[in-house]
């Protein structure tokens, strides 16, 4: 399975939101810890309803000790997201 749902004990999560007052967007970062994966040559992504649920348009960034991160700048405050990370940019194996 080269897909992760949000919902797996073994990796990390922090979201972290800064509003920028009301009406404006939330900036939110994603982590994930992949130190106990083998990651893809491609790398890591994020695939989710706010950005059409394409496994290879939004990598990742390795901050080191196995964590990938990216900020997304422009998300709406206390809505709700569904999301996957993909270890590589394509969906399954």
């Amino acid at each position: 399975m080269k897909y992760f749902s949000n919902s797996i004990k073994q990796f990390c999560l922090v979201l972290t939101a800064c509003l920028l007052g009301i009406g404006a967007m939330a900036q939110v970062t994603f982590q994930v810890d992949m130190s106990n994966q083998m990651v893809d040559a491609a790398g890591v992504h994020i695939a989710g309803d706010f950005q059409g649920w394409d496994p290879a348009a939004t990598p990742l960034t390795d901050i080191g000790g196995g964590v990938w991160a990216i900020t997304i700048p422009a998300l709406t405050p206390l809505a709700t997201y569904q999301y996957k990370f993909v270890n590589g940019n394509v969906w399954g194996m």
